[in-house]
C-alpha cells in the first residue's frame, strides 16, 4: 500500500481506519458535496454521534456524526469495511439515520443539537 495516496484514521475505538485514493476518488465523483466537508472524516470516526452495524453486511459499521454546519444541520456517514482490515467504503451526507444494531452511541448532553439529534437518542 502506498502511504502517500492513503489516508489514516482512528476511530472512537483505536482502531486504524483506511482510505485509499482511488476509494476518495470515487466517493467525491459520486458524492460531489463531501468534497467541502472532507476534513470533517477525522471527526466522524474519532467522535462520532453514533455508530451503527449494517442491516445488510455485518463486517460494516457506519459511524454518524451531525454538524449543523453542514448544510443547515446534517450527518456524515463514513462507512466502514472490515475485511482483513478496516476501510473506509463511502462517505455521505444525509439527514436521516438508518436502521441497523446500535454499536455505540454517545450520550445526549444539553448541548446536544436539538430536534435532528434527539431522534437518534430515543
Amino acid at each position: 500500500m502506498d502511504d502517500a495516496l492513503t489516508h489514516r484514521y482512528f476511530d472512537r475505538f483505536g482502531q486504524e481506519i483506511i482510505l485509499t485514493a482511488e476509494v476518495k476518488r470515487v466517493v467525491f465523483a459520486k458524492h460531489p458535496e463531501v468534497s467541502h466537508f472532507f476534513d470533517k472524516v477525522t471527526g466522524t470516526l474519532a467522535l462520532p454521534d453514533l455508530v451503527k452495524r449494517s442491516t445488510t453486511d455485518p463486517r460494516v459499521r457506519l459511524y454518524y456524526r451531525f454538524y449543523q454546519e453542514v448544510f443547515g444541520g446534517k450527518f456524515m456517514v463514513v462507512v466502514v469495511k472490515s475485511v482483513e482490515r478496516e476501510f473506509i467504503s463511502t462517505i455521505y451526507i444525509t439527514d436521516k439515520v438508518k436502521g441497523g444494531e446500535v454499536i455505540w452511541q454517545r450520550r445526549p448532553t444539553s448541548s446536544t443539537i436539538g430536534g435532528a439529534m434527539s431522534s437518534i437518542f430515543q
